[in-house]
Order: structure tokens, then sequence, then C-alpha cells
């Protein structure tokens, strides 16, 4: 397939966003070093709610678990979102990322997954990535970096991708899209959930609709490097997966990686 480099159209995608909290302060690189250690560099202050910092070009990325985010420069979105939501909504941020995608991807015919508990799918090969950061103030949450990074005009190979099978919106759906049309709805997405236009009722059904992990024999390394294997039967409205052992014994898992 040729690939064709479509530049961001910067003044389109701030024009349409018109008067949103996300995207009111955009920042567009054309390399750094990670747009969450931009982002974390204006989070001292509230006035900077909403800033979006996007990079064609990244030297070190980052996903979740600390592994690297490989991506091919001018060809994909990836980009950062400093916010300031209450202490609840914190915690709804890595659900809301991973739905605002799998909505996109629906919007333009193609058919997303979600693998608990965040990770993109289509037809099971991972197409977004997305990492949740948040700083703490005396032990209380005060604001949260988004991170995502989403494949959109490039094919990536096992090689770049960490021996992992990846896809992007370009091959499944056989010709190239213009980014800023991607990344102006993403951002719309975000905000209308952001200022509760969109309630966290219909992320979370959505959310649980598309989990293709529900029902699947699994093995889970957690935090501190247990590994627990069982059926992956349902999640909670925190979105900890409630795993059934061997034993029959049952575990609610907050944080880990399906292995």
């Amino acid at each position: 397939m040729l690939r064709l480099i479509i530049s961001l159209n910067i003044n389109s995608i701030t024009n349409e966003l018109g008067d949103s909290i996300i995207g009111s302060n955009f920042i567009y690189l054309d390399e750094t070093t990670s747009t969450m250690d931009v982002a974390r560099k204006y989070s001292n202050d509230s006035l900077n709610d909403g800033l979006v910092v996007f990079a064609e070009h990244q030297t070190n990325a980052r996903g979740r678990l600390g592994r690297d985010w490989i991506s091919e420069q001018n060809q994909n979105i990836t980009f950062s979102i400093l916010v300031y939501p209450n202490p609840e909504m914190i915690n709804q941020l890595t659900i809301l990322s991973s739905v605002i995608i799998a909505r996109f991807l629906e919007s333009i015919q193609l058919n997303p997954q979600i693998k608990w508990p965040n990770d993109v799918l289509v037809n099971n090969k991972k197409i977004a990535g997305i990492l949740v950061e948040s700083l703490f103030q005396e032990n209380n949450p005060t604001c949260a970096i988004i991170g995502i990074g989403l494949n959109v005009n490039f094919f990536p190979s096992v090689e770049s991708t960490n021996g992992k099978i990846a896809t992007s919106i370009s091959h499944e759906l056989g010709h190239t899209i213009d980014r800023s049309i991607i990344l102006i709805d993403l951002l719309k997405q975000f905000n209308n959930f952001y200022t509760e236009e969109d309630s966290w009722e219909s992320i979370f059904e959505y959310w649980n609709q598309h989990l293709v992990t529900l029902g699947q024999n699994i093995t889970i390394q957690t935090n501190n490097q247990i590994q627990i294997t069982g059926i992956a039967e349902s999640v909670n409205k925190s979105g900890a997966l409630k795993i059934k052992k061997e034993n029959g014994d049952i575990e609610y898992i907050d944080y880990g990686e399906i292995i």
C-alpha cells in the first residue's frame, strides 16, 4: 500500500473544537521525548485543564507497565491530555479512553474489541494503546494525564511492536485516512464526558459489551508479579475483573496484564 504523509490541519482542529475544554490549549510538536512528559510540565497550574500535547514522533514514548510505544513519524495519532477531574472520574479515565477509540472505529465500519483493561483491538490485533497517570499531592489525586497511541496510516510489523501482532486503520480499511478527522472526533467525545454530557453508565455499558476477555480462560500477572489463572467471568463498576480460579475461589483484579 502506498503511504501518503497527510499533515495535521491544526487550524481546522482548533476551529472544530470551538469552546471545548479539551483542546482549549493545544501544543503541536514535530518531535519530543514523550507527550506525557511535556504535559506533566504544565500540571502545576489548573488553568492548563484540557491541554492536548500532540507529537508526530516520540523518542521515548511509553505504554502500560513501562513498555515502549513504537510509532512511525507522521503516520499515526500520539497525544496526551491533561485534566483536573474529580477523584471518581480519575478512576474512570482508562475505561473511557478505550471506549472513545472503539466508538470511532465503529463509526468507520470497523469492529473494535477491547481486551481488559484497555487495549483496543480490531480482528484480534492491537490497534491502540492507552496509558493513564495520576498525579498526587499529599496522597490525593489532583490531576491526570491520558496518553493515547492509535495506529492510523501505517502497517506495523511484528518487529516494530515488540513481537505483538498489531494492525492499523489504513490496513483494515485498505486506504489512508485524514488523521485530523480522527483527532477531532476523539477530543469531542472526551469533552462530552468531561463536561458530563455523556454519562458514565453509557460508557461502562459499551466497555462491558465489547470486552473480549470475558468468558475466556486467562492468566493475569499482577503488579507484584503474582500470576492468577482462571475464567474471566465479569467486571464490576470500578472495572475490576472477576476471576474464578480452578479451585472455585473468586478474585477481583484491579490492575494487571493478561499474558
